[in-house]
């Protein structure tokens, strides 16, 4: 039975960095970390996990396939 989401992973290039700016600005906690890897948490429990990318970015536009944003309320 499908209950939600329970989380959202996001590769990052400064994956420490990115999880303490979500702390810093949105109010977030770091919820559990591993090998470079963070999981973030708001306070109604939804959850990011922030990941090492690997590589260069390739150049995107807007509407090229993939996650385009992730929406906070």
């Amino acid at each position: 039975m499908f209950k939600g989401l329970e989380h959202t992973a996001i590769a990052s290039p400064a994956p420490q960095k990115l999880a303490q700016w979500y702390v810093d600005n949105l109010g977030f906690i770091i919820n559990y970390n591993y090998a470079g890897n963070y999981f973030v948490k708001t306070p109604n429990g939804t959850m990011l996990e922030i990941i090492p990318s690997e590589g260069d970015r390739a150049p995107q536009k807007m509407k090229d396939p993939g996650i385009r944003h992730i929406a906070i309320s």
